[in-house]
């Protein structure tokens, strides 16, 4: 039996309806005619949603409209319910300061603060949101809860004493998951304007001079400048006039509202009623929003699926001659191509945008193997934001049932308790007794649950071994010898020694094994790759990680991150020539480490940094230096846990 079980089970608790417990006020029923801009506010069913009530989309009114609505005020810290609607059951919670007033439909729950304390409410209701929503009468899509509905739920009271404790652990919880919503947010703006910043700078005329020019018969090539007209294959041409009907399972039918603001297409699909194979799209196609809000959004086509356009779009098809469609499709979406569609739009209600105008938009051209080269970077750019797109709602959905766990555990009581008159007294010496100490273990287990994330010192989950202290005997022929030196590219060295000297080894590298410097360059890591004999150092520690703990690619970049830095800096002897650390002294190194699942995404995440920096090394040496400032600060990023 869990602590959480052994908790409650013995808790003493009486059950007891909502109307026993509870004032319930219903809203009133304001006039739409009269409401106004600016006033105060009042709070209808669409304002609650996700526990909370939502100022944000608000109706006023005048206080001298109407008399006497003091029953009506919603204070900070009141428990509010959708009682019609779409949103029917939702629990709402003022979490403002902000006073409004309950519209009709809109219900407000007063606890008797002597045996109810406001926030147990909240987060009984708000876990009973389906069962609320199942007592309405009505069908279709105007459910209604009355007041005797809500009065008649069965609520659990224990003591006020463990509702408070309650709270406390599920109010964490609820506190958690905003943040984690809020950080993983701006993580992913950050991560967008990094995207952006780096898309623009690489398609910039600078830049793709630079990339561009060489020497060919003694000619110097720059870029040239083109017209999307001139790229061309014929004409940019209008899409289709056929109407849409409901999907086929053959053709879709692409239409304005049908690309995203992340230039894919949406989930739901129709089909035209006419097909003309003139509007079928060809693979890397590229289409343009000519009309309404969407104007200048555009979209290339990657699909296998068969598409026509419809007619408030416009098709361009690239001659791969000139340029590849995917980098025809980067530079429409720079910041320059936004100041074109800005400029170029007509103005009033319905901006446009036609075909020989987007036709004048230019481009750079460069050489094909450069804007492959281009394309190639930019294309691991947006898997990387994809990634971390994709992250964001799965992170929230899982710390949300964790939540809704542990939410369920803590208001799930044993009721026979409550009928075991004798053991009353036991019960209370036991709660007073082991509460607090069962409450704490709870507490533990749930900061661990809810970040996966533990502070563990390298020596509880890692072995730790120091290469020969002898200067070896070197070889021509034997078993390759790493050093500090060879760090870098240890299958590299061109030092060996002989198999006897390499036997007397007492720990021999093997497979996934991380080896860091320790003495004069300190905290750079190489991860042993495979089984072979590999002869190493003093310079170097061989750490042995346990695998079901941490992943030793993981380590590697949690060791060189600035919090391995600064872990490192604390135990280096500064005053040594050269600096080093003690092997005793790694072992104390203390990491936030979180579940293995995380740890591969993170890892998968800076892998691609890695590729990339990789690549460009190859390529482009001159951008070596921005891209791996860019990788550190990603790296730092994932890397930074919060208890």
């Amino acid at each position: 039996m869990s602590k959480i079980d052994e908790l409650l089970k013995n808790e003493k608790v009486e059950w007891k309806k909502l109307g026993e417990v509870c004032e319930f006020i219903n809203g009133y029923a304001f006039k739409s005619n009269l409401f106004k801009r600016k006033g105060s506010p009042i709070i209808r069913i669409t304002n609650i949603n996700s526990g909370k009530i939502n100022f944000g989309d608000l109706k006023y009114f005048d206080l001298n409209d109407y008399p006497n609505l003091n029953n009506y005020k919603i204070y900070p810290n009141d428990i509010v319910v959708a009682m019609s609607g779409a949103t029917t059951g939702k629990i709402g919670y003022n979490y403002t300061d902000n006073i409004a007033y309950l519209n009709q439909r809109v219900g407000k729950f007063i606890p008797n603060r002597n045996i109810l304390e406001n926030r147990f409410l909240f987060h009984f209701l708000f876990s009973k949101e389906d069962l609320i929503f199942s007592l309405a009468s009505g069908t279709g899509s105007q459910p209604n809860l009355s007041k005797s509905d809500i009065e008649k739920i069965e609520i659990p009271i224990p003591s006020i004493e463990t509702q408070e404790k309650i709270v406390k652990i599920l109010d964490k919880f609820t506190n958690y998951v905003t943040e984690l919503q809020a950080e993983l947010q701006a993580e992913l703006q950050a991560r967008t304007k990094q995207y952006e910043y780096y898309r623009d700078m690489l398609l910039s005329e600078e830049y793709l001079n630079k990339l561009s020019c060489h020497l060919e018969e003694n000619r110097l090539l720059k870029l040239e400048w083109k017209t999307l007209d001139e790229i061309s294959v014929g004409s940019l041409s209008y899409g289709s006039g056929a109407s849409a009907i409901d999907y086929d399972g053959e053709t879709r039918y692409i239409r304005i509202t049908d690309i995203n603001d992340s230039g894919g297409l949406n989930k739901e699909k129709a089909s035209p009623n006419v097909v003309e194979e003139k509007y079928i799209l060809n693979n890397e196609d590229i289409l343009f929003a000519r009309s309404g809000a969407t104007v200048g959004k555009n979209y290339i086509h990657l699909i296998n699926d068969k598409c026509i356009y419809a007619g408030y779009l416009i098709r361009l098809i690239v001659n791969r001659e000139i340029a590849l469609p995917k980098f025809v499709f980067y530079c429409l979406n720079t910041n320059r191509y936004k100041i074109f569609v800005d400029n170029t739009k007509s103005r009033g209600s319905q901006p446009n945008i036609n075909a020989k105008q987007y036709g004048s938009f230019k481009i750079p051209i460069i050489p094909i193997e450069i804007q492959n080269k281009v394309v190639e970077i930019l294309d691991k750019f947006r898997s990387l934001l994809a990634d971390t797109k994709g992250l964001l709602p799965k992170e929230i959905e899982q710390r949300q049932k964790q939540y809704e766990y542990y939410r369920e555990k803590l208001l799930t009581f044993d009721e026979n308790s409550v009928k075991r008159e004798r053991e009353r007294e036991r019960e209370r010496a036991y709660l007073s007794n082991s509460y607090l100490n069962s409450l704490k273990e709870v507490g533990e287990i749930v900061g661990v649950t809810v970040f996966g994330v533990e502070l563990k010192k390298l020596e509880d989950f890692a072995k730790i071994y120091d290469g020969t202290h002898q200067t070896p005997k070197y070889v021509n022929i034997g078993v390759p010898f790493v050093s500090v030196q060879d760090i870098k590219n240890i299958y590299g060295t061109n030092k060996y020694i002989t198999i006897e000297e390499y036997n007397k080894f007492k720990v021999k590298p093997r497979k996934n094994d991380v080896f860091m410097t320790r003495i004069g360059d300190i905290g750079t890591c190489a991860i042993v790759k495979n089984d072979d004999d590999l002869a190493y150092y003093v310079t170097l520690a061989l750490i042995r990680p346990s695998n079901d703990i941490v992943l030793s690619k993981f380590l590697k970049y949690l060791i060189e991150s600035n919090q391995g830095k600064k872990e490192l800096s604390k135990r280096i002897l500064h005053n040594a020539t050269p600096i080093k650390i003690n092997l005793g002294e790694i072992g104390k190194l203390k990491f936030f480490i979180p579940s293995i699942t995380v740890q591969e995404h993170i890892v998968s995440i800076l892998d691609k940094f890695d590729d990339i920096v990789n690549n460009i090394s190859k390529g482009l040496p001159k951008e070596i230096e921005l891209r791996q400032k860019q990788y550190e600060y990603y790296r730092e990023k994932l890397l930074s846990f919060e208890r």
